[in-house]
């Protein structure tokens, strides 16, 4: 899955890849696209450059309509393989790495 910020807008891309998650930015500073993130209630990019993404926002952008249990259960997989490395934190934040 690949969050897109391009310029103000906040779009999601290969939602149905759950097997990798990074940021991309077009056209648009760290800076402009922390505020894109916030604007669009999906989190910031913090001070070590990487993004600070709410899972439940994420989630909210991402499902597709009508998803199976499958895509659920892969993305359950998800969470639980970032929680393992210390990529969720315990308010639901997932730490993405800028592509």
């Amino acid at each position: 899955m690949r969050i897109l910020v391009e310029g103000e807008s906040v779009t999601v891309a290969e939602p149905d890849d759950l097997g990798r998650l990074h940021l991309e930015l077009t056209g648009t500073s760290a800076e402009a696209a922390s505020a894109a993130l916030a604007r669009a209630g999906l989190g910031r990019i913090d001070d070590t450059g990487h993004a600070r993404i709410d899972a439940d926002a994420l989630r909210s952008l991402a499902e597709p309509v009508g998803a199976s249990e499958d895509w659920r259960r892969r993305w359950t997989g998800m969470l639980d393989y970032a929680r393992s490395k210390g990529w969720l934190d315990d308010s639901g934040q997932i730490r993405v790495h800028l592509a």
